[in-house]
């Protein structure tokens, strides 16, 4: 198996050529993006499903507007 610098030297060298071969370089570059997202996401998965100080209960959340009548329910209009 090749690595990430040998399939990105191969794509320079293709590139050198008169009729420029962008896909290797491209292909290269389309799969060192998708496994480093890939391993992002399963990092971010592993984490929120083992640490216990990232679970948060249900809370019932109010809307902005609602939320500062309740704060102050005395001010705004009305009789």
């Amino acid at each position: 198996m090749n690595s990430f610098g040998g399939m990105i030297n191969l794509a320079r060298s293709e590139m050198a050529r008169d009729p420029v071969v962008w896909w290797s370089f491209g292909a290269a570059f389309a799969f060192m993006v998708t496994l480093v997202l890939a391993a992002n996401l399963f990092a971010d998965g592993v984490r929120d499903a083992f640490d216990p100080r990232s679970r948060t209960f249900f809370r019932p959340r109010l809307l902005p507007g609602l939320a500062r009548k309740a704060a102050h329910p005395g001010e705004g209009g009305g009789a």
